[in-house]
C-alpha cells in the first residue's frame, strides 16, 4: 500500500508540473493531481491504522512470548554464572548481577579460564546442553507465537538456535576438534545469548527485568533450561 501512496503522490506532482510548466491540461490536470493527492493520503492513513490494529491484536500474544522467554533466557544467564564460577575458580566472587553484563563479562574473561570444563557420556559439557534446552525454548516460541515474535528476535532466535546446533555437532563429532576450536564454539553460544539479550531488552524496554536473583533467591531457578544443566547428563 506504501507503494501505491507513493506512485499516486507521484502522479499529482507530475499532474502538477505539467500544468505549471506547459500550461496543459488546464481543465482537469489540478482535478488529476488533487484526486491522486488526496487518494494517496487517504491510502496512507488506512494503513496506519490497519498496523494499529494489528498491533493492538497482536501485543497479548507478544507478551506472553516475552513472559515465556525471560525466565529461560535468565535461567541460562544462571547456567552461564555457574560456568564461570568453576572454570576460573571463582566460587564466591561477586558477578554482574545483570545478566547482560553477566554474558559480556564471561566473554571477556574467556582467556583466563583455569578450570577445564567436565563433559558427560554424551560429550557435551553442561553449558552447551543448557543452552540446546534454551533453543529449544526458543523454537517451540517461535513456532507458537509466530507474527507476535519481532522480526528482529526471531531472527536473533533462529542464530542462537543454529549456533547451538553447531557447537553440539562440534562436541560429538567423531573425531574431536581441538581445544581451542571448542572454545571458540562456546563463545559463540555465548555471544549469540548476549545478542539475543540484548534484543529482548529492547522490546521490554526496561533493563530492570534482567536484574539476577539474589544468591537465596536462586534456589528457586526451574524450568527446561535449568533442568538440562542441573540433571542432565554430566
Amino acid at each position: 500500500m506504501e507503494r501505491v501512496a507513493l506512485l499516486l503522490l507521484l502522479v499529482a506532482a507530475a499532474a502538477v508540473a505539467s500544468w505549471l510548466a506547459f500550461d496543459a491540461g488546464d481543465d482537469w490536470m489540478p482535478n488529476v493531481a488533487t484526486d491522486a493527492f488526496f487518494v494517496a493520503v487517504t491510502i496512507t492513513v488506512v494503513e496506519r491504522a490497519i498496523r494499529r490494529e494489528a498491533s493492538r491484536r497482536l501485543r497479548p500474544l507478544a507478551e506472553r512470548a516475552q513472559w515465556t522467554l525471560l525466565p529461560e533466557f535468565g535461567s541460562f544467564c544462571e547456567c552461564v554464572a555457574l560456568d564461570y564460577e568453576y572454570s576460573h575458580a571463582a566460587l564466591g566472587v561477586p558477578l554482574p548481577e545483570n545478566q547482560l553484563d553477566l554474558l559480556a563479562k564471561w566473554l571477556a574473561d574467556r582467556d583466563e579460564e583455569v578450570n577445564l570444563r567436565p563433559v558427560g557420556s554424551d560429550g557435551l559439557p553442561a553449558l552447551i546442553r543448557a543452552a540446546g534446552a534454551f533453543g529449544s525454548v526458543l523454537k517451540e516460541t517461535r513456532d507458537l507465537y509466530r507474527n507476535a515474535v519481532t522480526v528482529e528476535l526471531a531472527a536473533e532466535a533462529v542464530n542462537f538456535e543454529q549456533t547451538v546446533e553447531a557447537a553440539r555437532r562440534v562436541f560429538t563429532e567423531a573425531t574431536p576438534a581441538s581445544p581451542d576450536f571448542r572454545a571458540g564454539v562456546l563463545t559463540a553460544v555465548v555471544e549469540g545469548a548476549l545478542r539475543l539479550g540484548r534484543v529482548l531488552a529492547k522490546t521490554m524496554d526496561d533493563e530492570s527485568w534482567f536484574t539476577r536473583l539474589p544468591e537465596a533467591g536462586r534456589m528457586t531457578v526451574y524450568g527446561p533450561t535449568w533442568d538440562a544443566w542441573r540433571w542432565g547428563e554430566r
